[in-house]
C-alpha cells in the first residue's frame, strides 16, 4: 500500500505559481488603490466633486 504524500506548504505553492506565470512572461507587481470606503476618501471625493462648481 502506498502511503499518501503529505500536502506542499503553502509557500511552496505559491513558489511554484509564480514561476509558471514568471514562465509565461509574466512579473509581479503590488498595486496601490485608494481605499474607497474610508471617510478620508469620501471627504475627499466630495471636496473634489464641488470644486468645479460655479465655474461655468
Amino acid at each position: 500500500m502506498a502511503t499518501a504524500s503529505s500536502p506542499k506548504p503553502s509557500c511552496i505553492k505559491v513558489r511554484e505559481h509564480r514561476e509558471r506565470l514568471r514562465a509565461q512572461g509574466l512579473r509581479p507587481i503590488q498595486i496601490w488603490v485608494p481605499d474607497v470606503p474610508s471617510h478620508a476618501f469620501d471627504d475627499q471625493a466630495f471636496i473634489d466633486a464641488v470644486s468645479g462648481w460655479g465655474d461655468q
